[in-house]
């Protein structure tokens, strides 16, 4: 019988094969560190088999996928099946296409290896494979698989970043956070947080910004430090910030 991967850690004393099964790499998310002992890291291997086995015994194997996925690093930024579907194709998760959803399972084998955005080739190649291996478990007809094989991987991960809020925001609201609510609770998550911001008054806000800075300095002396600005803009009635500027990356 062969050693699961867990025993060939504590064999090998290096703790580089990680999970056996999807269940212990779901808890690996939810309990690994980067700063971790080998003391500690034999302590979690050992806490991830005994909850691997009280896991499994109620809940569904669907289940703990669902929870695997909702995990997930799926490169880019984006974490979870349902960020990754929408940051990758706009889409929600239950309108995905198969082409879509074999491109996200090729990305899950290494989010940096197999980027869609640095590494389309390498992606395509993955994600080509998931396909024929679901021909060869009769889940797809090997015609069909030929036939997605060869198309291309469209993404719409430009237009979904032009949507999102500068870092310097994000860093700003978890600065908030991280004053407001103990630390364990973060570390759990499983909350969302709103913001009252308009990406899209947002992002014209910077362009105009930036087109405006550049046609003043281009009229000064080019030893001079380059301007930077500052921009806020509220609703007068609720008091929500619908847009903030602060600085400017290429400066």
């Amino acid at each position: 019988m062969k050693n699961p991967q867990w025993a060939d850690d504590f064999r090998t004393f290096s703790l580089a094969q990680g999970g056996s099964s999807i269940t212990q790499q779901t808890i690996n998310l939810w309990l690994a560190r980067n700063d971790e002992t080998v003391f500690e890291k034999i302590d979690r291997k050992l806490l991830e088999v005994h909850l691997a086995a009280r896991i499994e015994r109620r809940h569904s194997k669907k289940a703990i996928l669902a929870n695997y996925f909702n995990r997930l690093d799926f490169g880019a930024g984006l974490q979870g099946i349902a960020a990754a579907t929408k940051g990758y194709f706009e889409k929600e998760v239950k309108d995905l296409t198969l082409l879509e959803a074999a491109t996200l399972v090729a990305i899950v084998r290494g989010p940096d290896m197999y980027s869609p955005v640095n590494h389309p080739d390498r992606t395509i190649a993955r994600r080509n494979l998931v396909l024929r291996r679901l021909a060869e478990e009769g889940k797809l007809s090997m015609s069909d698989a030929d036939t997605l094989c060869v198309k291309p991987m469209a993404l719409a991960l430009d237009a979904w970043r032009k949507k999102q809020v500068p870092d310097s925001i994000t860093t700003m609201v978890s600065t908030e956070l991280q004053m407001a609510l103990p630390l364990d609770q973060l570390a759990k998550g499983s909350f969302r947080v709103e913001l009252t911001l308009d990406s899209g008054w947002n992002h014209e806000i910077s362009r105009n910004a930036e087109d405006h800075l550049h046609s003043i300095e281009s009229r000064r002396a080019q030893t001079l430090k380059p301007l930077q600005t500052a921009i806020v803009v509220i609703d007068n009635k609720s008091g929500a910030v619908l847009a903030m500027l602060g600085g400017r990356e290429s400066a």
